[in-house]
């Protein structure tokens, strides 16, 4: 049973690391965590295409008397005012979002971000869209982009397929020291949750170590909270990972038709 708590651990902590990465790009001079561009009010809106979007982050705020979007979860949309109907110009998450540097020698030069083609259905045969943000690093201005800047394009890739690219200037893609990317004071959902369970850790040992040597006059290694469970935790992480593994293993082998692993006849 410790194997199986253990190997879900490891599993919870290997997510939170790549969710609370998935908009961010290292580079020799800082982070790049390019959600700190994202608006605040929900959205950024260009007037000209009828226009929503936001920075790896999804559009939460329409214009009064828009309709509710059919898909939500989106960083884009288009709205399509004989219908009064948003189509989404992004995948409903931000799995798959690329992101990488406009120029892979200047780390302040900027970001491209990508996201994975979405097609749409119409009256006709459908379309695909693509949404695309190129955003420049100016140290200058604000984390948020100035709506009155932003600069939003459709190329046609073979009508009715089209890009939406968008680009704007903001110090949100500036690179910034940390491995979140984000100033003192500005913790992600990964970082909260590590700064917690770290707190969390300390009050344990401490009010454990005190409950156990003036309650129960214990001394020496026996002040420690579960001290045997303590000196087992190697052994439970290696266990661990050896019981994914083997469970990846045994996944693999049914997929690929061969017999079960010894782990899987145990």
């Amino acid at each position: 049973m410790k194997v199986i708590l253990f190997s879900i651990l490891l599993l919870v902590v290997a997510f939170v690391d790549v969710a609370s990465a998935s908009c961010s790009i290292d580079t020799p001079e800082g982070t790049i965590n390019t959600e700190l561009a994202a608006s605040s009010k929900g959205s950024y809106y260009n007037k000209f295409w009828d226009v929503y979007v936001n920075v790896c982050k999804p559009v939460t705020k329409f214009n009064s008397g828009t309709a509710e979007p059919a898909i939500k979860g989106a960083s884009g949309y288009e709205l399509d005012n004989a219908s009064n109907t948003l189509i989404p110009l992004s995948p409903s998450s931000l799995d798959d979002v690329k992101v990488e540097l406009t120029d892979p020698n200047d780390p302040k030069g900027g970001v491209t971000l990508t996201y994975p083609k979405v097609h749409v259905d119409d009256d006709y045969d459908g379309h695909d869209s693509t949404l695309i943000f190129k955003l420049t690093c100016d140290e200058k201005l604000s984390d948020e982009i100035d709506e009155e800047n932003m600069k939003v394009e459709k190329d046609y890739k073979g009508y009715p397929n089209f890009d939406v690219i968008i680009t704007a200037s903001t110090k949100g893609v500036c690179p910034r020291a940390g491995s979140s990317g984000k100033p003192i004071g500005e913790l992600g959902v990964g970082g909260l949750l590590v700064v917690l369970l770290l707190a969390a850790l300390v009050l344990y040992f401490i009010i454990g170590a005190l409950v156990l040597k003036f309650k129960f006059q214990k001394t020496g290694v026996e002040i420690i909270p579960q001290v045997d469970f303590w000196k087992d935790v190697p052994f439970l992480i290696k266990d661990g990972c050896l019981f994914i593994y083997e469970g990846i293993m045994m996944l693999v082998n049914k997929i690929r038709g061969k017999p079960a692993t010894p782990y899987e006849n145990v």
